[in-house]
């Protein structure tokens, strides 16, 4: 099931997003960008993830930054304040752990417990954890996975609550950003 809507205040969560969630720049001219709310332990994040993680890596060369921003639902904030701590060391690895995390519980039903960060360095991106939740919902994010797909140039952008499938996103991302 699913949920889409219209964001009309995208440029100013756009600003909040950029500052608090974690960016992967297109390369070249930015066109526009897909921003994905995402919880460590969504099952919906992981099936997307799963399916259309190397699309979204690849839309990066198509002129589309990606932005992660935290969400998370099921009291995983420290987890998440771990994976900012990653992402600040070298963002790809930050890619590979969520590659790893979402396989994980998709392939074998596992949940992370834990990334091997100090816990005091991860206390120090709480607060950008929480900033994430407060700029999610500003815009009306309920949930996750949420994606915020937005043409820069526009007033507007399109949010979709739920998974809706591969090809669906994908046709989506071409209708708003191509």
């Amino acid at each position: 099931m699913s949920d889409k809507w219209v964001v009309t205040n995208i440029r100013d969560f756009m600003e909040k997003a950029t500052r608090c969630g974690m960016v992967f720049k297109a390369v070249g001219n930015p066109k526009g960008s897909i921003i994905i709310f995402y919880d460590m332990y969504c099952p919906g994040c992981a099936l997307m993830e799963t399916d259309l993680g190397d699309y979204f890596k690849e839309l990066r060369n198509k002129g589309i930054d990606i932005i992660y921003v935290d969400f998370p639902v099921h009291k995983v904030d420290m987890l998440h304040a771990k994976a900012r701590v990653i992402y600040k060391r070298n963002p790809d690895d930050f890619l590979k752990l969520i590659d790893s995390v979402y396989g994980d519980m998709i392939n074998k039903g596992n949940l992370v417990k834990d990334f091997d960060v100090n816990d005091a360095e991860a206390k120090l991106e709480l607060e950008n954890v929480k900033n994430c939740k407060l700029a999610a919902q500003s815009i009306g994010v309920k949930g996750t996975p949420t994606v915020v797909i937005a043409k820069y140039g526009r007033e507007t952008a399109t949010a979709v609550f739920g998974y809706l499938g591969p090809q669906e996103i994908m046709d989506l991302v071409t209708r708003e950003l191509f």
